[in-house]
């Protein structure tokens, strides 16, 4: 900061002079506190948030981010077998049977990253109350009586 006083940095660096007061007693300054300072006396962002230890000095090193996909630079063939990857994907979904989850989660994980599969598949449910089928086993079934837990415990049965 040079010979600037805590008012004429905080005014140089945007910040009110509160603020600027409390990190100077020893208050975490966020990342935008820090950024300010930094520009405002042109120090290295990315040091300045190693030093303030929002980020690591590995971090701060990287030279490369995420590549971005430039659908323009991406020829219509490839761009046109994409999309009927994904149709096929869906068509798959589509037509699996019941109970045909685990070999979706397979198509899913093996092929793309279409969509979420239960926005694919019709809804089957028309909303009809069916009764308890005690023929498929339930987990509820086989786990302990809870009335029986609740007796032995001196406390009211569930109605």
């Amino acid at each position: 900061m040079g010979d600037d006083n805590n008012t004429e940095a905080a005014k140089k660096s945007g910040i009110s002079s509160s603020n600027f007061t409390r990190w100077k007693k020893g208050a975490r300054a966020d990342p935008d506190f820090v950024v300010k300072v930094a520009r405002a006396y042109d120090v290295n962002v990315l040091e300045a948030l190693v030093e303030a230890e929002f980020i690591t000095e590995e971090e701060a090193a990287l030279t490369t981010v995420a590549p971005t996909l430039d659908l323009s630079q991406v020829d219509a063939q490839e761009l046109i077998d994409e999309l009927q990857h994904r149709v096929d994907i869906i068509k798959q979904l589509l037509s699996l049977e019941e109970g045909g989850d685990r070999k979706l989660a397979a198509i899913i994980e093996h092929r793309s990253n279409v969509v979420n599969f239960q926005s694919a598949r019709p809804a089957t449910h028309d909303g009809t109350v069916t009764d308890w089928d005690n023929s498929i086993p339930h987990a509820a079934k086989n786990g302990t009586d809870e009335n029986e837990e609740r007796i032995k415990r001196n406390e009211d049965p569930i109605d």
